[in-house]
């Protein structure tokens, strides 16, 4: 925490129950009580004796109060079940006191949260920051090309912390919807929904005016061979879609691919280092850019350029196609030897809560995680889990497509879901045959050639 005087806190203390917990929350109370401040508690627990996760939060303040809070300024845990249930709610600057030894502890040992649906779906919930933040964005939120890998979730838990924070505010997406059920899907969860194809101008200039855009329409997949289209899709629109919005807040979906490979001791790519896209997908992603940017400045829109790399989910991503090829016995490419990475509800938490942060001129920031990890230490932690040997091919070298988060860090704190987290979670996800959504990276790709 920072060092800080503070007049009210959250303090939540959670473990299974029968362990302390009540003991432990009623000294905490009883002590905070009798140096003459207000408490409010909530008491969380199963129907049983012994042994189901509990927690106790309690809120203290100089002043009286009558209810609880969402965010967590202290978390105590006596267990690893309340970190994997209650680290996401922490605030920003809020601290965590746990036993060190609970660190290598596996999602796959915790009793009560061996379903693995129940724990991811735990990992989608809207953080306290998010809540907080949603309900300070005036006006509502469309998101062009919701139809994607991130577009639906990052609809869903926009509309979760909107409907916990009690405000009224609508996210309407947009898209081909060309994957069956999904409209009707998303409308059911009280996202509205528009069928459109953004380079037909008639249904581009149809689409409703609203505050707050997430644009996230683009084409990086099967790119090869279909230049023309990737360019229409990554730098025509950009500049349809700013003339049509010049008076909304835009956050840009981009990509960490329109850096140039970095050392991978550096520490990543940051901000302030000058493009050198490598191939025409990373091209025209710089060229996405570079529209928006002049636009913001043409029209004073405030845009931020958000350049994404790696987002990961138990379904898609760096770590889940490593995971599949160690668990089928594939080779492992070490072509590209680090990856920057990030847990998709983590970026997309980001991704709306930028919408506080767009400026003239356009921001740019990066969007990962804080590690740089290394492709062949990820394939032995998939071959400890799975119990066989990881095979690899190629070579690592020196450089490779990495990221500086610092920036996004210090606007939006470190990500809630950290890499063991990630790592275990989709362990666990492909050794059960989860979902998959074929949808390849190609993280190994140097040439960039996608």
């Amino acid at each position: 925490m920072k060092d800080k005087t503070v007049n009210e806190i959250t303090w939540l203390i959670g473990g299974a129950q029968g362990s302390g917990v009540d003991s432990a929350a009623n000294i905490f109370s009883k002590t905070c009580a009798e140096d003459g401040l207000y408490i409010f508690g909530k008491r969380e627990y199963y129907s049983n004796i012994k042994g189901e996760h509990s927690y106790f939060t309690v809120r203290v303040s100089n002043k009286p109060i009558r209810s609880h809070k969402e965010s967590i300024d202290i978390l105590v845990s006596f267990d690893a079940e309340t970190l994997f249930r209650h680290a996401k709610d922490v605030s920003t600057d809020g601290i965590i006191i746990f036993n060190s030894e609970l660190i290598e502890t596996s999602i796959n040992e915790i009793q009560a949260m061996r379903n693995i649906e129940s724990v991811y779906k735990k990992l989608l919930e809207p953080s306290a920051d998010l809540i907080e933040d949603i309900a300070t964005i005036d006006g509502d939120i469309i998101v062009l090309g919701i139809g994607g890998k991130m577009g639906p979730g990052l609809a869903r838990v926009a509309k979760q912390a909107i409907d916990k924070a009690g405000i009224n505010k609508k996210i309407i997406g947009v898209a081909r919807f060309s994957e069956p059920g999904l409209q009707e899907q998303l409308n059911s969860e009280g996202i509205e929904t528009i069928s459109a194809d953004l380079l037909n101008e008639d249904d581009l200039q149809a689409l409703p005016q609203e505050k707050n855009v997430l644009y996230l329409a683009g084409t990086k997949f099967g790119t090869t061979g279909k230049e023309s289209l990737t360019w229409a899709m990554n730098s025509y629109l950009p500049g349809r879609v700013a003339q049509k919005f010049k008076n909304s807040r835009i956050v840009v979906f981009s990509t960490g691919n329109v850096y140039p490979l970095v050392p991978v001791v550096s520490g990543g790519a940051t901000e302030d280092l000058p493009p050198e896209p490598i191939g025409e997908y990373a091209q025209s992603c710089l060229g996405r850019e570079r529209i928006f940017q002049y636009f913001s400045l043409k029209n004073n829109t405030p845009v931020l350029i958000y350049r994404l790399n790696y987002a990961n989910d138990v379904t898609y991503g760096v770590l889940h196609e490593i995971a599949k090829s160690v668990k089928e016995n594939q080779p492992v490419d070490l072509s590209m030897g680090t990856a920057s990475v990030i847990w998709q509800g983590d970026a997309n938490e980001i991704a709306i809560r930028a919408l506080n942060h767009c400026s003239v001129p356009a921001k740019m920031v990066n969007v990962t995680g804080p590690e740089t990890v290394s492709i062949k230490w990820l394939g032995v932690q998939f071959g400890n889990i799975f119990g066989q040997e990881p095979v690899f091919i190629n070579t690592e070298e020196s450089t490779a497509l990495l990221s500086n988060a610092g920036v996004s860090n210090d606007l939006f704190g470190y990500p809630k879901v950290l890499l063991n987290q990630m790592i275990q979670l989709i362990a666990e996800w492909v050794n059960q045959g989860g979902k998959t959504i074929n949808k390849p990276t190609h993280f190994q790709e140097r040439q960039g050639k996608f």
